[in-house]
C-alpha cells in the first residue's frame, strides 16, 4: 500500500552538514566580530539632567563612537571623577575661552556661534576668565549655561585627551 522509507537519503544528511557549516563558518564569525565592534567601539548611555537641553534632553538615550577626531562643536561622552558626563567641546588645547556679559563665548577673541542655544545665559562661573586651555584637553560647555556643570567648575575642569570615552553621533 504505502511505501515506507527505511533509510534517509544522502542529500538530506548532506544539506544538514551544509547549514552547520556555514553557521561556523559565517554566523558564529560575524556575529562575534560585531559584539566585540560593539563593545569597543560604540556605547550606549541614557542621560540624566538638563544640562545638554535643548540639544539633549533628559532620559534621552545617545549612541557613541569612539574617534580620534574630535573638534570644537563635537558633542563627547567623557569620565569625571567616575561618572559619565556629556558636554559640547568648544576649545582646544592653547585656544583661550572667554564669556561676555551677554554669555556669548569667545574663543580666541572672536564670538562663536551657537545655533543650538536656546537662550545665551553667562551661569555659574567659578574659573578666571579668559581661560587658557591646558595642552592636551578641550574646554567642554553644557548647552544649558544656566543649568551645567562644565569647563567653568573647578570640579570638571578642562577635559584631557584620555578621559574621553566617545563622541556623540545619534540621540533618541
Amino acid at each position: 500500500m504505502y511505501k515506507i522509507p527505511t533509510s534517509v537519503s544522502y542529500n538530506y544528511v548532506k544539506k544538514r552538514k551544509v547549514s552547520g557549516l556555514f553557521f561556523i563558518l559565517c554566523v558564529f564569525p560575524i556575529s562575534l566580530f560585531l559584539i566585540i565592534l560593539g563593545t569597543t567601539y560604540i556605547k550606549i548611555f541614557n542621560t540624566h539632567g538638563h544640562s545638554m537641553q535643548p540639544t539633549i534632553n533628559d532620559n534621552s538615550i545617545v549612541v557613541c563612537i569612539k574617534s580620534k577626531e574630535i573638534k570644537p562643536g563635537d558633542i563627547i561622552a567623557f569620565d569625571s571623577r567616575g561618572e559619565t558626563k556629556i558636554k559640547r567641546i568648544i576649545a582646544k588645547s592653547g585656544d583661550s575661552v572667554d564669556i561676555n556679559n551677554k554669555g556669548e563665548v569667545l574663543v580666541n577673541g572672536k564670538i562663536i556661534q551657537e545655533q543650538y542655544l536656546s537662550s545665551t545665559v553667562f551661569g555659574e562661573t567659578e574659573i578666571p576668565l579668559p581661560h587658557t586651555v591646558a595642552p592636551h584637553s578641550f574646554f567642554v560647555l553644557g548647552d544649558n549655561r544656566a543649568n551645567s556643570l562644565d569647563s567653568r567648575h573647578y570640579s570638571v575642569g578642562d577635559i584631557r585627551i584620555d578621559r574621553i570615552i566617545c563622541k556623540v553621533k545619534i540621540v533618541i
